[in-house]
């Protein structure tokens, strides 16, 4: 028998860093996709993930969405729940991985 141990060989990048954005209140339904067009067309190549859900007003279920670079999907998804670890019905999340994150700008 053969033992072999998995050594991973690569090295982490300074530029690359992550933001995490909450927010308390449902979001219009026209904005998410306005702001995802815009942050999209100015940084979506610096972009490496992203993911998150949006409470939108009207709707009763959380919007969730994910992408990789300039590829974004998302739909709406199950009814805000009441588990402990769900965040309140009325809040939106998001993380971002990219390339020279810079947390004071508009456009990460």
């Amino acid at each position: 028998m053969v033992e072999r141990t998995w050594v991973a060989q690569h090295e982490h990048d300074d530029e690359v860093g992550s933001i995490a954005i909450e927010r308390d209140g449902d979001v219009d339904p026209e904005r998410p996709n306005a702001r995802l067009s815009e942050l999209l067309s100015k940084r979506g190549v610096d972009i490496f993930r992203m993911k998150g859900f949006i409470s939108i007003a009207g709707e009763s279920r959380r919007f969730v969405f994910q992408g990789v670079h300039m590829i974004v999907d998302g739909q709406p998804d199950r009814e805000w729940g009441t588990r402990p670890y769900v965040i309140s019905s009325s809040s939106s999340a998001a993380t971002l991985m990219s390339r020279a994150c810079d947390r004071s700008s508009k456009h990460v």
